[in-house]
């Protein structure tokens, strides 16, 4: 329950209010101060610390009447503060998800910035005035959050920024307002973005069949050919048969882009077979009750649940990653069967779960002999570490490299990938997502345009400098 709570000290403004089980401190000027131009100012969350601020706060507002008035030194001061705006940190939300910014966003984004607004709410007090809010608190969330995931951090203060910059230009309370989101100072986070192998998307495929998990297996093919994000893959409209281009409307930025599946054979083998293993069972059902999408679950034969599918793609992951450690240590004489792996996960950033997650994954029978078949030689240890590591999305910039690797231009890679030009170009440069085969076809390039120089026969070579003369 807010509001203002009783203190044993008696300082002039100095005020406490409760929010949830958090107590924050501030110097609220009454309103003839506010008039002049006095604003609230959110306090350290230490009440000692608190208690110096606004002693500190009361000696310049003496200082600035033993001036006479005028202006207040607050208009000069780099402290942060609010311009006299009571808005609560729950009603800015509420207004936020109420406009018609929110509701233009794709259903994925609203969805995300709804979960990480809640939590933003817990953290900063649902009745705790907007104007509480400082850059010291910012990156004390930062980097609390960062403990757990960085990359997580850095996305819930974006998403507080958003919202701050969207309440100072369209709420009367907050008009005038610096952003203490605005420059937090997000930690530059390392590269994590991986190109899949073909040995690491065959292992996966292969291991997701094992399971029995055809539909993963077809998940997976249709990212590493196209690129497109796991959302959009799980919701792909089921086709009658594969006769043509596919037409696709990118859940999170409305891009739409038009997949030329028909030209890859092993994608329409895969999706044909798909199909036919649907029909076994798509003819018991009502006809209102047959699910309209490519990808459907084994399990319960209805499109999957973003979370079910990461399930299985995880089960299908570490039993590729066990398999191919099984196959490199018994080589010539790999075990016909593996003990299940089990795994802990941390509580997700955001969520009232505290305690760690624990799943077992069971290791198909013989997985290691058939890797070991298929894939021989590909079988090394870079690929085992390589399995431990990659995760769905990074098929992505999988697709843009290897399009990138067979020549296309970056218009042709956004037209199958639909990212922007730049964003290509980015992940190509940015993300470190060079290859030997791009290195490979940038120096081909150049020797066959050599022009005049030597030709090869007249360059001596390197061994022959090195080994003696005049």
């Amino acid at each position: 329950m807010g509001g203002a709570l009783k203190i044993k000290v008696n300082i002039p403004y100095f005020v406490a209010k409760r929010s949830g089980k958090r107590t924050y401190f501030y110097w609220q000027p009454k309103k003839d101060l506010r008039d002049a131009g006095w604003q609230l100012v959110g306090l350290s969350a230490v009440e000692a610390e608190a208690i110096a601020e606004a002693e500190a706060w009361n000696r310049k507002l003496a200082a600035w009447r033993g001036a006479g008035g005028g202006k207040t030194p607050l208009a000069d001061s780099s402290e942060p503060a609010s311009a006299a705006g009571f808005v609560t940190f729950s009603e800015l939300v509420a207004a936020y998800e109420a406009s018609d910014e929110f509701a233009g966003l794709a259903k994925r984004t609203r969805t995300d910035y709804a979960r990480h607004l809640e939590s933003l709410k817990e953290w900063a007090g649902a009745d705790a005035p907007v104007a509480s809010i400082n850059a010291r608190l910012v990156r004390d969330l930062h980097r609390a959050l960062a403990t757990r995931s960085p990359a997580g951090a850095n996305y819930v203060i974006r998403v507080l920024r958003l919202l701050l910059n969207w309440g100072i230009r369209n709420q009367e309370g907050l008009a005038g307002v610096t952003n203490p989101a605005a420059d937090p100072n997000l930690e530059e986070l390392p590269v994590t973005a991986r190109v899949w192998s073909p040995a690491a998307v065959d292992a996966i495929i292969l291991a997701a069949e094992q399971l029995g998990r055809h539909s993963v297996a077809l998940a997976v093919a249709l990212g590493d050919w196209t690129g497109q994000r796991q959302g959009d893959i799980l919701t792909w409209a089921r086709p009658l048969k594969v006769r043509g281009e596919v037409v696709l409307a990118q859940q999170k930025t409305g891009a739409r882009v038009a997949l030329p599946i028909h030209k890859v054979e092993e994608l329409v083998v895969r999706i044909d077979a798909e199909l036919d293993r649907q029909d076994a069972w798509r003819t018991q059902l009502p006809a209102d009750a047959r699910p309209q999408t490519l990808i459907v679950s084994e399990g319960n034969h209805r499109p999957y649940q973003q979370r079910k599918f990461a399930d299985w793609f995880e089960h299908a992951r570490t039993a590729a990653a066990a398999a191919v450690v099984a196959a490199r240590r018994e080589r010539t004489a790999a075990p016909a069967s593996l003990p299940p792996v089990v795994k802990e996960f941390e509580p997700a950033p955001g969520t009232s779960r505290r305690k760690k997650s624990r799943r077992t994954y069971r290791i198909p029978g013989g997985l290691a002999a058939v890797l070991d078949e298929s894939l021989g030689d590909d079988l090394d240890d870079e690929v085992a570490a390589e399995l431990a590591a990659i995760q769905f999305k990074h098929l992505r910039h999988t697709a843009v490299t290897r399009l990138a690797e067979a020549g296309c231009t970056t218009l042709e890679i956004s037209a199958i990938t639909g990212h922007s030009v730049e964003t290509v170009n980015t992940i190509l440069k940015r993300y470190l997502v060079y290859t030997r085969e791009l290195a490979e076809n940038a120096m081909a390039k150049r020797v066959a345009h050599r022009g005049g120089r030597r030709r090869p026969a007249e360059v001596v070579p390197f061994r022959a400098r090195q080994g003696g003369g005049d």
